[in-house]
This record gives structure tokens, C-alpha cells and sequence, in this order.
């Protein structure tokens, strides 16, 4: 479709893919044990887990908004896509029993692919479409096709639930 372009490694990939492993296994085990863990359990007290999820969610998306005005309003599209995120981890919680090894994985997994790809320069946007495709600001969570992937996992991960089918 000419959208991007893949770009050659750095000969230092190694210590981008460890970097990243260890950004993503920090920011997933951080984020799930406060969001999908303590913040939901705690919600539950006053509302079932339908509500606590959609407000623990809300609460994760905005607060990746804690910067300047400005910038806020520069990321504000990517708010629809992490509070879809936050749902989607909310339901891979609840594959395994209200465990979070699942949760915590799916996140990592999430990030380090990000890092990798951003931090590594791996992917150059070509700008034949509009940013609302691929992403606005270069952040898939931004555009119709990082959300549709999104969409798309959120699907995967409910059916697994539905259908108890087990990650074990």
C-alpha cells in the first residue's frame, strides 16, 4: 500500500529488543497491578466488575494525559484507542480467573513491540494517507488502523473468555 516503510535494523537490535523487553515487562507489570488489579478490585466494593472495568479503564486512558495543555490536546485522539486498551487488558484479566498473568503479559507484549518499532526508527510513514490512518502523531492508537487492530484483539481476547478457553 506504500503507507511506511520498513528501514534496516541498527546493528545495536539486541539492546533496542532487551531495552524494550524490559520497558515493556516494567510498564506492564507497573500498569496491570494498579489499574487491573488493586484499582478494579477496589471499585468492586461499590459496583459490579462491568463498571469497575469501564471506570478503571477511563481512569488509565486520561491518565496518560498528565503533560502541558499543549500537548494534550496534540494526543487527545489516542484517548479512544487506551480506553480500549484498558478494557481489552481488563478482559485478559479475566481469562484466567481474575489472575493478571495474562493482562501483564498482553501489555508487556504491547509496549515492546511500540518501543521496538518507535525507538528503533524501524518504520518511516510515507504520508501517502492522511495521519488519521496510520496513526495522528505517529501513534497507532491514534488512527483507524492501530484502532482496528485494537478492535480486533479486544474481539480475540472476549472470545476467549466467552468460549473458556484456558491460556494454562
Amino acid at each position: 500500500m506504500g503507507w511506511l516503510t520498513w528501514q534496516p535494523l541498527p546493528r545495536v537490535h539486541l539492546s533496542f529488543g532487551l531495552e524494550g523487553l524490559l520497558v515493556g515487562l516494567g510498564v506492564g507489570v507497573a500498569e496491570e497491578l494498579l489499574f487491573r488489579g488493586w484499582l478494579i478490585d477496589e471499585l468492586r466494593w461499590n459496583c459490579n466488575f462491568k463498571m469497575a472495568m469501564w471506570i478503571s479503564s477511563t481512569i488509565y486512558a486520561a491518565l496518560h494525559f498528565i503533560k502541558p495543555w499543549t500537548e494534550i490536546v496534540r494526543t487527545l485522539p489516542s484517548f479512544p484507542g487506551l480506553l480500549l486498551l484498558g478494557l481489552t487488558l481488563g478482559w485478559a484479566r479475566q481469562v484466567h480467573q481474575k489472575r493478571l498473568g495474562f493482562a501483564i503479559g498482553l501489555h508487556a507484549g504491547l509496549v515492546w513491540g511500540y518501543y521496538l518499532v518507535d525507538v528503533s526508527d524501524w518504520i518511516n510513514y510515507t504520508n501517502q494517507v492522511p495521519e488519521w490512518v496510520t496513526g495522528i502523531n505517529q501513534n497507532p492508537l491514534a488512527g483507524i488502523v492501530g484502532f482496528g487492530f485494537l478492535c480486533a484483539l479486544a474481539f480475540v481476547v472476549r472470545k476467549i473468555g466467552e468460549f473458556g478457553v484456558t491460556l494454562d
